[in-house]
């Protein structure tokens, strides 16, 4: 088990709308940051890749953290060649702003909200 890798997923990942307003999912990255750490004390080599959670990284897991949808598809397009084992429990965001606006949006700019696919490809 000591030369398996596992890659795995775990919390949300947010979709800035401006510098102070995006959309997400409601995940606090646990059920991904549990079996990371149960792989971890099996001997398993272990990535993870977490969106913005409040938890502590698991003992002898190597961790990369992201925020949105694009960075969490680029890093697992890394490692996945590399894995023997991949277990995808993130919350990805379905959705992005078309556009992110440099400046926060005054409350009675924001009236309707344009939006795009985020990315849904296989790695």
């Amino acid at each position: 088990m000591k030369n398996k890798k596992v890659l795995i997923t775990a919390g949300p990942t947010r979709e800035f709308i401006d510098p102070v307003r995006f959309i997400s999912n409601l995940s606090s990255g646990k059920l991904g940051y549990k079996i990371a750490e149960k792989f971890s004390s099996f001997g398993y080599k272990v990535i993870l890749i977490s969106g913005p959670v409040s938890l502590k990284p698991p003992k002898g897991v190597k961790v990369y953290n992201v925020v949105s949808a694009s960075e969490m598809f680029s890093k697992v397009k890394k490692f996945f060649p590399q894995a023997d084992i991949f277990i995808s429990t993130a919350a990805v965001c379905d959705y992005k702003p078309f556009k992110i606006k440099k400046q926060k949006i005054k409350k009675s700019g924001l009236n309707s909200l344009r939006i795009l696919k985020t990315t849904r490809k296989k790695p």
